[in-house]
């Protein structure tokens, strides 16, 4: 791995830990963030499979890679089941339509990147998602 990149994964890992520690602190566990389901139990014991998640992915935008509004805690495939990263990832706009995070993603695309913005505004209005739910509420 060249110095580059193990300085940049230092950092993200220091990003990733201040993350979990906020969330520790406040709730006493970790929750995914988009559908609420319980990450890790209140000793720090991972109870399913998941981890950080970048709301713009950071493989097409690296320049957010470790930008700590980008990241959030999801739920990842798990027995079958379609975690909220993957979701999130492969654009499942019927999944992410009902995200508890979404304003938050949408807000974030909004500012860095609106062609990825509308990109999602184009996906969500398909699936027939009422997209004032959270326009309104950005103001």
């Amino acid at each position: 791995m060249s110095s580059k990149k193990e300085k940049s994964a230092m950092i993200y890992n220091k990003i990733c830990k201040e993350i979990d520690n906020e969330l520790m602190d406040k709730f006493g566990c970790i929750r995914c963030s988009s559908c609420g389901k319980l990450l890790v139990n209140g000793f720090g014991q991972s109870v399913t499979s998941w981890g950080h998640s970048h709301n713009l992915p950071r493989g097409r935008f690296p320049e957010y890679e470790l930008d700590k509004d980008n990241i959030s805690p999801r739920c990842q495939n798990f027995n079958g089941e379609k975690g909220c990263h993957e979701k999130l990832d492969s654009c499942d706009f019927s999944a992410i339509s009902k995200f508890m995070d979404l304003k938050k993603i949408m807000e974030y695309r909004k500012n860095k990147n609106l062609t990825e913005y509308n990109k999602f505004v184009s996906g969500l209005l398909n699936v027939g998602c009422k997209l004032f739910k959270y326009e309104n509420n950005s103001r």
